[in-house]
């Protein structure tokens, strides 16, 4: 085929134009008048202007649509919108918050002109409160007034039923019914990064509510002074602790009672009265509050296990040291636990069922968290050869 050839379905055309437009062959063209041709540069110019009319229509509805734009934060015409699962972490917190406040309650006591404040939670629903011992005890001695103020705002006078120094845990009793009891929960089941809130009257300032975390468990911590000192396998928290926290609760997100608010770190040779919450919180675990609670309700006092030593307090040297003999002091109560076990003045115990013992605190309040009637396995030091023994605890009534 050459240039001029079509097709083969199509008929070769021909340069004459037929009249009928119904002719089979090449389409043909219909005149139309003749018109003037819009310069380039002019359809070039309408193409931009589409354009950018198209962007400008565009970003408006964006802006509209996600929220975009440079308006001034707090303008009535910008919705702040949360994401759903912040929302709902909020909303959780608050009925949490809630709920926790209706079964917290704030205590003030006093004797004389001296006393204090802290805060307490209902253990039962017929006006049985629990707190820290050492809210009811401001100079040392229960105080001859305490008042306990409720979440409707009625004012008791309260009972107390009975206290521990040695676990920091006290027991009172109001004369009233139909409270809201706490639900507590098993200590033990706590892992560090759980969200937690704190409720308590820091300062005196009830009904106060933060929040944090669990920021390290079984934690030893001793506090008090030369004279009264407590004991804590400690939960540790940096939800904010403050004086009057004391005796609050530490809640898990389904609101149960997980630890009892009881200490805060202080920075070395700070000022106790002038130190807030530097994100160090310390709670006792729910089950130790349970157990003491439980017996002082039962018998009226506290029990602690004991193995019949006394330790080197002063002893800075990983483990704890047996106190060596000195006059009529004793580092082996004879005929106890650890005198039956072969246990000697001098020694230096490592471990505790297996647990390395870094300190003499941390051998106190893990021995301070088993139960009198267990027995407990021990690798000693003694003329730098080690000596394994078994020791039954004993029960001692707690101070």
């Amino acid at each position: 085929m050459g240039e001029d050839s079509a097709p083969a379905y199509y008929p070769a055309p021909t340069r004459q134009v037929d009249a009928s437009p119904y002719s089979v062959g090449a389409p043909t063209q219909r005149q139309r008048p003749s018109r003037r041709k819009a310069p380039v540069a002019v359809w070039l110019m309408a193409i931009l202007l589409a354009f950018a009319l198209g962007l400008v229509t565009g970003g408006i509805g964006a802006r509209e649509y996600f929220g975009l734009g440079s308006r001034p934060l707090g303008s009535p015409s910008v919705k702040a919108t949360l994401p759903p699962s912040v929302a709902a972490a909020q909303s959780d917190i608050g009925k949490v918050a809630q709920a926790v406040i209706a079964s917290t309650v704030y205590i003030e006591s006093y004797s004389g002109n001296e006393g204090g404040s802290g805060t307490g939670f209902i253990y039962r629903a017929d006006g049985v409160i629990v707190t820290n011992a050492h809210v009811i005890t401001p100079t040392g001695e229960v105080a001859k007034e305490i008042n306990v103020t409720v979440p409707s705002g009625e004012r008791f006078t309260a009972e107390v039923l009975g206290y521990t120094h040695d676990y920091d845990i006290a027991v009172l009793k109001i004369d009233a019914k139909e409270l809201s009891a706490l639900p507590l929960a098993d200590s033990d089941t706590i892992a560090v990064g759980d969200q937690v809130v704190a409720v308590g009257a820091p300062l005196g300032l009830a009904g106060t509510v933060t929040t944090g975390i669990i920021s390290a468990t079984n934690r030893p911590v001793r506090s008090g002074d030369a004279e009264i000192q407590s004991f804590i396998n400690a939960v540790q928290t940096d939800a904010a602790i403050n004086p009057g926290n004391s005796g609050g609760p530490l809640v898990n997100m389904s609101g149960q009672m997980i630890g009892l608010n009881s200490a805060i770190a202080q920075p070395v040779n700070s000022n106790q009265q002038s130190v807030g919450s530097i994100g160090l919180g310390f709670a006792i675990p729910s089950s130790q509050v349970k157990h003491s609670a439980d017996e002082i309700l039962d018998k009226g006092y506290a029990t602690y296990p004991v193995m019949g030593i006394m330790v080197d307090m002063s002893d800075r040297r990983a483990g704890a040291k047996v106190l060596e003999d000195s006059g009529s002091t004793k580092g082996i109560v004879a005929g106890g636990p650890a005198d039956n076990a072969g246990l000697k003045a001098g020694d230096r115990i490592l471990f505790v069922n297996g647990k390395r013992i870094g300190s003499v605190t941390e051998f106190i309040v893990y021995l301070r968290s088993l139960q009198a009637g267990q027995e407990v396995a021990i690798v000693a030091e003694r003329n730098g050869e080690q000596i394994e023994a078994t020791i039954s605890l004993q029960e001692q009534r707690a101070k």
